[in-house]
């Protein structure tokens, strides 16, 4: 037998059916039992099974061998001889899959996957083969996990218990060696569960990686920054992701995507956010969306102070509500770009219900709103004063002056603008008050 197996033939198709036929059953002078390389304590992952099958998948010689056959046109054939073990013994093959050191091959993959399911369940005997699989072979064991998370829903929180089970380090060892769209959901998921500093790590795979980690980030975002189909850890920490983005080098273009789609999950869009064309909502709410800034801009009965408090009611009301609440962010974070040409007592009262969303906690963290709405403010008070966004910029900020000590870096840019200290002096003296109190407090 040990020229059937251990290293290929000139005749492959002869190998691989001589060995179709010996691993189907007993066969009469051929033995399993003395080939080298064997799997390293069989009884963990094989108790009881009966003495054929032992023997036979225990070879790490023959399984090697078969899989060689597998990626030299053979594929069908082997995959037809491991079906008898990925029934009757799936832990034992499994763990000999990934104890020969080869490129990771098509066959290894598909065979260690239809094998998964007994290593990457939540049962407790399936512990001991998924600390020998990891032990072997951790990339396999990943793109496993990977594989099972694009399948099953439940894949990704069941992969990341089994890694918090497996090691201490099994965590950020996955992140770094994992397919890029299951290290971002096993890094958000790991973050909005407390286990890491997302940020960190954000910032470490741009060092490491670069312009390939920001892109692939991109790709994520839009396919996954969709409200309604996300699991609920997306809404709490997606806006450390863009935050992190829009603070690298990036190049222009991408940078100017990034703004765009973090635009867009700010104000609540689901569909179409990885597109460049306009949302569309459905034509009544678009109409009910518009009739709140018709109505607000003519005095017809609605205040800034109604109309907040009716978003703030819509955000976490109905599906249609909360699409309502989605269609009114979205233009009022659209039309920035068109502020400069409002008549001015449209703008000052847009800067008002604007500053009051902030104000009164309207816009979220939750899909960056928050980050966005700051951002747009600080623009706007960056610009010369006698443009006519800065007296945006001015109104809006004297309308959440009450809580700009919860956000130090927001001030920190503010007092960096140099044109604020003639133009804003008042502005300029609380928000150095208010760092002087808290760097006083801190010293106390």
């Amino acid at each position: 037998l040990g020229t059937v197996r251990g290293a290929l033939w000139q005749n492959t198709a002869g190998q691989v059916s001589l060995l179709a036929e010996a691993t189907a059953g007993p066969v009469e002078g051929w033995s399993f039992e003395s080939t080298p390389a064997q799997v390293p304590r069989p009884d963990e992952v094989a108790m009881g099974l009966d003495g054929f099958l032992r023997s036979c998948w225990s070879s790490v010689d023959l399984v090697e061998t078969l899989v060689a056959l597998g990626d030299s046109g053979h594929e069908q054939q082997v995959l037809s001889a491991f079906d008898t073990p990925l029934k009757e013994c799936p832990q034992l093959l499994a763990v000999g899959m990934v104890c020969f050191r080869a490129a990771w091959s098509q066959t290894q993959e598909k065979v260690l996957h239809l094998a998964s399911p007994v290593f990457l369940s939540s049962r407790p005997e399936s512990r001991a083969v998924l600390r020998r699989v990891w032990a072997a072979n951790p990339e396999a064991t990943v793109y496993s996990m990977a594989e099972l998370s694009a399948q099953d829903p439940s894949g990704l929180a069941r992969s990341l218990e089994l890694l918090k089970q497996l090691d201490v380090k099994a965590l950020s060892m996955a992140l770094s060696i994992g397919p890029l769209p299951f290290a971002l959901e096993l890094a958000l998921l790991g973050a909005w569960r407390e286990l890491f500093a997302l940020e960190q790590w954000l910032k470490e795979m741009l060092t490491s990686k670069g312009l390939v980690f920001a892109l692939g980030c991109l790709d994520f975002l839009k396919e996954r920054a969709q409200p309604g189909e996300k699991p609920p850890f997306t809404a709490e920490v997606l806006g450390t992701v863009f935050g992190v983005l829009q603070g690298s080098q990036l190049p222009p273009e991408l940078a100017a995507n990034i703004r765009r789609l973090q635009a867009r999950a700010a104000a609540g869009v689901g569909k179409g956010v990885a597109g460049d064309a306009q949302q569309q909502f459905a034509p009544d709410v678009e109409e009910e969306a518009n009739g709140h800034f018709t109505q607000l801009y003519q005095g017809n009965g609605t205040t800034v102070d109604g109309l907040v408090a009716h978003l703030e009611k819509c955000r976490s009301g109905s599906p249609r509500e909360r699409e309502v609440f989605a269609c009114v962010m979205h233009n009022l974070f659209d039309e920035y770009r068109f502020f400069p040409a409002y008549p001015d007592r449209e703008l000052i009262i847009t800067a008002t219900l604007f500053g009051q969303l902030i104000q009164r906690g309207v816009v979220t963290p939750g899909y960056g709103q928050l980050g966005m709405a700051l951002r747009l403010v600080l623009e706007a008070l960056s610009q010369p004063p006698e443009n006519k966004i800065h007296m945006f910029g001015m109104k809006a900020v004297e309308e959440f002056r009450q809580r700009l000590s919860e956000w130090p870096q927001f001030c920190s840019h503010v007092l960096q603008v140099p044109s604020l200290q003639q133009a804003a002096p008042e502005l300029v003296a609380f928000l150095k008050a208010q760092a002087a109190d808290k760097g006083g407090g801190k010293a106390g």
